[in-house]
C-alpha cells in the first residue's frame, strides 16, 4: 500500500484502530492546525504532495497504538530501534516508533521531520523538532482529553507566547504524569528536563 493522499491515509489508519482512537487522532489533527495557526510553521515542511503535516501527523501518530505489545517490540527490533530499559519495561510507549517506521514504508519520500515527530510524540526527544513539539502538545491538549477542562486548556494557549513556551508547559504536565504513573521518568524526559533547566531551546528557529 502506498499512502499518497488524505483518503488513503484515512483508510489505512481507520482499519487499524478503533473509532474512539480515530476520533482522538482527528482531534489531534485539529489541535495541530490550531497550534500552527497561532504560533506559525517554524520553517517546517508543511506539505508532501497532496498530504499536509497536521493531517499526516494527527492521523498517523497513534496508528499502531492498538498493536499488541509483542508486535510493537518485534517491529522495533526489525526497524533497528534500540530501546532502553524504560521503553522495554513499558512497551505501550513505543507505538510511535512503529508508526514512524510504517509511515516511512508506506509513504514514499515522506519528510524525515514528519517521521521524527511521530516517533517521539509519547516521551519527547531532544531532536524532536518544531513539528514534533506541535504533535507532542496537541496529543495532550486535544479537545477530547478528559483530564483538562476547557478553561485549563485555554490557559495553555493564552499563557504561551510561542510554541517553545507551550511545549514547556505541556512537557512539565506530562512529566508529572509519568512520574506519578511509572514512579520514574524516561531518559528522554530527563534529558529534556535538564536542557530546559539550563534554558536551552530544543529546536532551531527553522526547525
Amino acid at each position: 500500500m502506498v499512502i499518497d493522499s488524505p483518503e488513503k491515509l484515512y483508510e489505512y489508519v481507520s482499519l487499524r484502530i478503533s473509532q474512539r482512537r480515530l476520533g482522538h487522532c482527528m482531534r489531534v489533527k485539529a489541535c495541530i492546525e490550531r497550534i500552527i495557526g497561532q504560533y506559525g510553521e517554524g520553517g517546517s515542511i508543511m506539505r508532501h504532495g497532496s498530504l499536509d503535516a497536521p493531517c499526516f501527523l494527527g492521523l498517523m501518530h497513534d496508528s499502531s497504538r492498538e498493536d499488541s505489545f509483542e508486535s510493537v517490540l518485534e517491529t522495533c527490533r526489525k526497524a533497528g530501534f534500540e530501546l532502553n530499559s524504560y521503553e522495554l519495561a513499558n512497551p505501550v510507549l513505543n507505538h510511535g516508533y512503529v508508526a514512524s517506521y510504517k509511515a516511512s514504508l508506506y509513504c514514499p519520500d515522506v519528510p524525515i521531520s514528519w517521521c521524527k515527530a511521530i516517533e517521539c510524540h509519547t516521551l519527547g526527544s531532544m531532536d524532536m523538532g518544531y513539528l514534533g513539539a506541535a504533535l507532542y502538545c496537541a496529543d495532550y491538549l486535544e479537545e477530547g482529553r478528559p483530564f483538562l477542562t476547557q478553561d485549563q486548556r485555554a490557559s495553555f494557549f493564552r499563557e504561551a507566547q510561542d510554541l517553545h513556551q507551550l511545549f514547556e508547559k505541556v512537557f512539565y504536565a506530562r512529566l508529572e504524569h509519568s512520574r506519578s504513573k511509572y514512579n520514574t521518568a524516561s531518559p528522554n524526559q530527563l534529558a529534556i528536563e535538564a536542557a530546559l533547566a539550563r534554558g536551552e531551546r530544543l529546536w532551531p528557529v527553522q526547525g
